[in-house]
C-alpha cells in the first residue's frame, strides 16, 4: 500500500506540491460487429490511445515548471507548428504529455493553487512505485509559496490600487497529432492555437464596447503592458522583489461584465477578459 507522502509528481524532473493529481490511459477499443451474426466478430480499437494527466497544486515561486511551459506556448513561433513534449511521472508511472490547460485563481488571505492538465498519445511506462528520494521539494522552506495577499495587478510597473478582490488566470492549447500508417503512435504533433482569458472580481462596473476594449484601459484608465504578478510569503518580510511569476496579458479586451449583490455584501464586478493566439 502506497500512501500520498510515499510518491512523486514531477514535471520535466522538476517536483511540484501537489495536492492532488491523477493519471488516466484509455485505448478506444469497440465491438466489430456484421451483417447476417448475431453478436460481436471480435473486439478491437478504432482510433488512437490517449492518456490525460491532471494536477492541483500549491505555486513555488522559484519551482514552477508548468508556467515555464506556459509561457513558451504563448510565444511559439515555430512555422511547422509541430512542439515538443514533456515527461511527465506519476507515482512512477511516466511518458511523455503536452500541456492542454493551465489556470490558478487568487483570493484573500490564501495560498494561490494552480491546476494543470495534460494530455498524451504515446505508450506510457513504468509501474506505481514508492518515490526514490531524488526529487527536492519546498526547496524556499515555504517561503516561495504565492499567496493572494503579495499578488497584483500591474501595468508598465505600476501596481493596482486597492478594490481588486479576487483575480483568475487560465489557459488552454489545442494540438493535433499526425499518424502515419504502421505506427500506432503520432509521426508528429501541432500546436494549432491557443486561449488565455482573465477574470477580475473588483467593484465599479465596465460595460464591453462593440470592438472590444483593452485589459488597461479597463483596470488602469491607461495604456499599458498589463499583467499579474505574484510574489511569494518572503515579499512580505523584505519587499524582495527578485523571485515572482509575471503573467503578460497585454492585448487581452473585454469580454463579459458581470455585476452581483447580495444582502450583506458589497456589490461586486466581475470582469472577463479573453486573448486568442
Amino acid at each position: 500500500m502506497l500512501f500520498f507522502d510515499q510518491t512523486d509528481v514531477t514535471v520535466n524532473g522538476t517536483g511540484i506540491l501537489a495536492q492532488s493529481a491523477s493519471l488516466d490511459i484509455s485505448s478506444n477499443v469497440q465491438p466489430f460487429k456484421s451483417v447476417g451474426k448475431r453478436g460481436i466478430i471480435n473486439q478491437g480499437p478504432v482510433g488512437p490511445k490517449q492518456n490525460s494527466a491532471q494536477a492541483s497544486y500549491l505555486i513555488e515561486l522559484d519551482n514552477e515548471p508548468n508556467y515555464q511551459i506556459v509561457d513558451s506556448l504563448r510565444n511559439f513561433n515555430s512555422t511547422t507548428q509541430e512542439v515538443d513534449p514533456v515527461t511527465l511521472n506519476f507515482g512512477g508511472v511516466s511518458g511523455l504529455f503536452y500541456l492542454q490547460s493551465y489556470s490558478l485563481q487568487a483570493q484573500p488571505n490564501s495560498p494561490i493553487q494552480a491546476s494543470v492538465s495534460y494530455v498524451g498519445f504515446n505508450q506510457t511506462s513504468g509501474q506505481v512505485k514508492e518515490k526514490s528520494g531524488t526529487v527536492t521539494y519546498n526547496a524556499s522552506s515555504g517561503s516561495g509559496i504565492a499567496f493572494g495577499f503579495s499578488a497584483y495587478l500591474t501595468t508598465t510597473g505600476t501596481y493596482s490600487v486597492p478594490g481588486d478582490f479576487a483575480f483568475s488566470y487560465d489557459f488552454s492549447a489545442a494540438y493535433t497529432p499526425v499518424y502515419r500508417l504502421g505506427s500506432t503512435e503520432p509521426l508528429v504533433v501541432k500546436l494549432m492555437g491557443g486561449a488565455e482569458t482573465m477574470s477580475v472580481t473588483r467593484t465599479g462596473i465596465h460595460d464591453p464596447s462593440f470592438s472590444g476594449v483593452k485589459a488597461s484601459d479597463v483596470l488602469f484608465d491607461m495604456n499599458g503592458s498589463t499583467g499579474i504578478q505574484i510574489f511569494g510569503l518572503k515579499f512580505l518580510c523584505d519587499n524582495d522583489t527578485s523571485e515572482s511569476l509575471n503573467i503578460n496579458i497585454s492585448g487581452a479586451v473585454v469580454n463579459t461584465t458581470s455585476v452581483s449583490y447580495g444582502v450583506g455584501q458589497i456589490a461586486l464586478t466581475e470582469t472577463t477578459f479573453n486573448k486568442y493566439f
